[in-house]
């Protein structure tokens, strides 16, 4: 294999013969007859994850965030927090107590009244430095919004046959939450973007009717956002209960992040939890969210046990004035969790032009990323221009 020693993402060169496995886990062979490549996968150098995203031509903002929590995966846990317009606020609640701002800020489009200035918020944070997510505590189509009615039982069927009230609401609310990411789309940024989080319970409508038509529910938010609307900006986190369940995922070429959450057990670093998310997705290489907790897991004991999660966040209100002020400012000042503070300049830092040297001395084992189409062939050896789509590994030494 022919690499120079510092490699830029933009092209690597293959020698003819590698073995790579495709997005399926296929055992393959680059040769000429072998041009193009169609499924997403990884680029491993100097021991970074380069994760390709499920969405075709994802933003160039959603790709530097996407490889900082690769990046960040396993080294150290990212700080998050819910706020809400209603109650204390939260993130000058963190700062009164630990002297510092949390690096995850978690919104809500649960009412619609408000949803402009949440979308202004998410802007502002990340501007700011922060790096926004967004949940839907979605009323049941036919019935209303808010958090009642986002318990409130439907025929779900029902969403999927026009003429309905069910389906006329369901791609009404659709269309205007689409409307407010595109504009964080216009605005350049990125979002950690969570829907029918603990998908896997009977409490809220989407879980209410099984797997199927759960998995049927986010297909199709997903190819209307993704597909029809161009969303590009959004990176898709599939949230479970404290109990994950593989028959509840929809397929890896839907989702980005998968996480878990509890309520439950206080600063315990659940590792059961952590375990079950990482047995659903297997080999990839992705973060591991705990995407809602009452109580931050500790930090010496969730890296002692082997509980990595990439972040948390906790809840808001009453949750998260009920943690002990002691512990909390310990949490936010550990070595090994990341405040608004520590996050660097992502897009600077990890766009699409970084240099990554590799180790001087110590043998890489490399994949390739690649889209469809982008990939020459001169004699033995493969072009592939970085950011697509199937894996390609080596053992080979730089030279």
């Amino acid at each position: 294999m022919n690499l120079k020693r510092t490699l830029f993402l933009s092209v690597l060169t293959l020698s003819s013969g590698t073995s790579y496995a495709d997005g399926f886990g296929h055992p393959k062979s680059l040769n000429s007859d072998n041009k193009t490549f169609t499924n997403p996968v990884t680029l491993k150098a100097g021991g970074i994850i380069y994760d390709t995203l499920s969405t075709p031509s994802p933003s160039p903002e959603a790709v530097a965030l996407f490889r900082y929590l690769q990046d960040m995966s396993g080294k150290k846990m990212i700080s998050g927090q819910m706020w809400v317009p209603w109650g204390i606020d939260e993130l000058d609640y963190v700062k009164e107590v630990t002297g510092k701002y949390p690096a995850i800020r978690g919104i809500d489009y649960i009412h619609e009244r408000d949803n402009e200035a949440e979308t202004q918020y998410a802007m502002d944070w990340w501007n700011a430095g922060g790096i926004p997510t967004i949940m839907w505590h979605w009323g049941a189509p036919s019935i209303g919004e808010g958090y009642i009615n986002s318990k409130k039982k439907i025929d779900i069927r029902k969403c999927f046959k026009e003429g309905t009230p069910e389906h006329r609401d369901m791609w009404a609310e659709l269309k205007l939450k689409a409307d407010h990411l595109q504009k964080l789309k216009d605005a350049n940024v990125p979002i950690l973007w969570r829907p029918f989080h603990e998908l896997n319970g009977d409490w809220f409508w989407w879980g209410k009717q099984g797997p199927e038509l759960f998995e049927q529910l986010w297909t199709t938010m997903y190819n209307y956002f993704v597909l029809e609307r161009g969303l590009n900006n959004l990176i898709w986190v599939l949230c479970y209960t404290g109990e994950p369940d593989a028959d509840w995922h929809p397929g890896a070429k839907y989702v980005d992040i998968v996480g878990a959450d509890t309520y439950d057990g206080g600063s315990d670093p659940q590792l059961k939890m952590f375990k079950g998310v990482r047995d659903i997705i297997e080999n990839r290489k992705s973060p591991i969210a705990y995407h809602e907790c009452g109580t931050p897991p500790d930090p010496d004991e969730s890296f002692k046990v082997g509980a990595k999660w990439s972040w948390w966040m906790g809840w808001h209100t009453t949750w998260l004035k009920k943690i002990d002020k002691d512990y909390l400012r310990k949490v936010y000042n550990h070595k090994l969790v990341i405040t608004l503070d520590e996050v660097p300049n992502i897009v600077s830092v990890y766009g699409a032009n970084r240099v990554m040297p590799f180790s001087e001395s110590e043998p890489s084992n490399i994949s390739a990323e690649s889209k469809a189409g982008s990939t020459s062939v001169k004699g033995d050896e493969f072009e592939i221009k970085v950011g697509g789509a199937d894996s390609c590994d080596t053992n080979d030494q730089e030279r």
